[in-house]
């Protein structure tokens, strides 16, 4: 018991110098500690031009990132994390095949919608509006059959204010607990944005296989600016967990109970990040 609470405390603080260097040092002090303790599948470098990080894993598999802690996902290879995050939001009961549309909402640094281009074949809208997040987005998403929306979501269009975190590089437009800084900007509706959006695919979007949400409390707007979209829609997977504004609150309820009046179904649960899985039935032979 003493050995195993020694140890966690001395990775702790092994983990504490790794990320308090910046630029390459970071990158070098990772791949001495990995080597010789973590023995992670993956090395890291800096990529001083786009102002991000990327690992790499012996099978040769890149991914950018830009949160010096976001390292630690890729623990067991970067597959694994792609793998692992298609299962937490339900992706193996919605039936992607190649050619599918997918909405990515709050796509971050791409991760879901890498393992849905690559591991489904899908086509996918990928829409994040932190810009920081920007320059490993379009990295991880060269050569795929993806576009980049840097829009904010919204019930209507307007003007609000957005928070942003740099310890997690989330970014809410309801008032978090902390954050530091806020800027305002214009906010669209989902709706809107796929009535302009210019995807330079050959045929236009029809219907759409799956649309995700995660957004940081916010989920209820866009669902509230997205009905027509989500009439085209067969699921949708929200994550619900507990971020929403000063209270912390979860989206559980009223996600699911506006996603009910659209028409769709439960169909599925993932208590680890709580994202719900919605089904509509009215495109079940389309």
């Amino acid at each position: 018991m003493k050995f195993t609470l020694v140890r966690r405390y001395s990775v702790a603080m092994l983990w504490r110098w790794i990320c308090s260097a910046v630029g390459q040092s970071y990158a070098r002090r990772f791949n001495f500690v990995n080597r010789w303790l973590f023995r992670y599948p993956i090395r890291c470098e800096y990529l001083s031009g786009d102002q991000c990080f990327q690992i790499q894993d012996t099978g040769g598999m890149c991914f950018a990132f830009i949160n010096r802690a976001m390292i630690g996902r890729f623990r067991r290879g970067i597959e694994n994390r792609l793998d692992t995050l298609a299962v937490e939001y339900l992706v193996p009961q919605c039936t992607i095949k190649e050619g599918d549309i997918v909405i990515d909402i709050g796509a971050n640094i791409g991760e879901f919608t890498r393992y849905c281009c690559e591991h489904r074949g899908a086509r996918v809208v990928a829409i994040e509006p932190e810009n920081a997040c920007e320059a490993a987005l379009r990295i991880n998403l060269k050569g795929l059959d993806a576009i980049y929306s840097n829009e904010a979501l919204w019930c209507e269009d307007a003007e609000l204010l957005l928070y942003h975190s740099h310890a997690s590089n989330d970014t809410t437009l309801i008032e978090p607990v902390t954050y530091d800084f806020s800027e305002t900007i214009r906010v669209v509706t989902l709706d809107g944005l796929m009535s302009r959006l210019d995807t330079g695919w050959e045929q236009p979007i029809d219907t759409i296989k799956l649309v995700k949400i995660e957004a940081e409390g916010a989920e209820p707007e866009i669902i509230a600016g997205g009905s027509a979209t989500l009439a085209r829609t067969h699921y949708v997977a929200v994550d619900c967990g507990p971020e929403r504004g000063l209270k912390q609150e979860s989206t559980l309820l009223p996600v699911v109970n506006a996603l009910l009046r659209l028409g769709f179904r439960f169909v599925g649960f993932r208590a680890r990040r709580m994202v719900v899985l919605m089904k509509n039935d009215a495109l079940e032979n389309r």
